[in-house]
């Protein structure tokens, strides 16, 4: 089950898009402390809304269930978890949660490997 986590609520009717920059610039303060940072100048700027997923497994076996069928269904990448843009995690880990499925996928669908190579992505 993927619950979702932190989201935007749905009335806020763009409110955090209109962040003032000041607050934006405290908030970055808060997140780097001990380090500061000063601003200088803005050129630019925009507002990231931040969505959490958290899974609590990434296919469809129940934990009672696992070893005794093979999944069916997977959770891949951002659908199941993202990463703070701070940490820049992000891509590099919703990529590569794709590529160890797909050659996992790829090496059953083909006969290479036994089903029960699926069981190891969860």
């Amino acid at each position: 089950m993927v619950r979702r986590v932190g989201w935007t609520p749905q009335d806020d009717a763009g409110a955090m898009r209109r962040t003032p920059m000041e607050t934006v610039i405290a908030r970055a303060d808060e997140i780097l402390h001990p380090y500061t940072l000063e601003v200088r100048d803005i050129a630019w700027s925009s507002i990231y809304e931040v969505g959490h997923r958290l899974t609590d497994r990434f296919d469809d076996v129940l934990p009672q269930e696992r070893g005794t069928r093979v999944p069916r269904m997977f959770i891949i990448g951002d659908a199941c978890h993202t990463h703070s843009a701070k940490a820049g995690q992000g891509m590099n880990v919703s990529m590569q949660d794709g590529v160890n499925r797909a050659w996992k996928l790829g090496h059953v669908l083909s006969g290479r490997s036994p089903a029960a190579l699926l069981d190891t992505y969860s």
